[in-house]
């Protein structure tokens, strides 16, 4: 079938493999009428407490499965402040996931969920032999919508991207891949299905950019 292309062959082999993670963080909020705000900043108002509210505050992210046990790879910014974490799969099944380990600097961060039976995972690629121009597929769940795969091609490698005046992320992966918010920690894979990198940033003022990071960066990290 000619219409059966590689990027078709890779997502139909991975999809199961990816999950989208769902993230909710409790924020506490103190609560107060303007007036009585007013006097209670104004006046040293002695047993008087403020009132505060706790909201929740829900975000998705993507991940992706690298042992049958139930250990998965995300980004660390995905599931950073979170009270509760649950991972779901294509076929509409969920998760509770704890975080395992997580590395800000790196951005990378590893969950565990308890399944009942042996799960599909990614195999590891190599991200030392990346060709720029070479086909690469993400898969993910931009804005919630989960499960999307696009496809693209590295557009350059080791670049840097600076996050923070104290933060920057050395040696990514530069893809014209569409990458969006809820990709982070999402799979970035090539041809074979073989994971190269970790989708994680995006340039909120450019189109077509996006960075993933190479998974000889998470080989490294995973002993530790």
């Amino acid at each position: 079938d000619r219409r059966r292309s590689p990027v078709v062959e890779v997502f139909e082999t991975a999809r199961d493999a990816v999950v989208n993670i769902s993230s909710t963080e409790i924020v506490t909020v103190r609560s107060r009428s303007p007036l009585n705000g007013f006097f209670e900043d104004f006046f040293d108002m002695p047993g008087r407490s403020p009132r505060t509210r706790q909201y929740k505050l829900n975000s998705v992210g993507s991940g992706f499965l690298i042992h049958p046990d139930g250990y998965m790879v995300t980004n660390a910014h995905v599931v950073a402040h979170s009270a509760e974490l649950k991972a779901i799969f294509a076929d509409g099944r969920e998760y509770p996931a704890q975080i395992i380990a997580a590395d800000r600097d790196r951005d990378l961060a590893v969950l565990k969920i308890a399944a009942e039976s042996s799960l599909p995972t990614l195999p590891l690629g190599r991200s030392d032999d990346l060709m720029v121009g070479e086909t690469v597929i993400a898969i993910g769940n931009p804005l919630g919508y989960q499960h999307t795969v696009t496809a693209g091609v590295v557009s350059a490698v080791d670049r840097d991207v600076a996050i923070t005046e104290e933060l920057a992320f050395t040696g990514l992966i530069q893809t014209d891949a569409s990458i969006n918010p809820g990709n982070s920690g999402g799979p970035l894979l090539n041809v074979l299905g073989e994971l190269i990198g970790i989708n994680s940033a995006i340039r909120g003022d450019a189109q077509n950019i996006g960075f993933a990071i190479p998974v000889d960066q998470l080989r490294e990290v995973l002993p530790e």
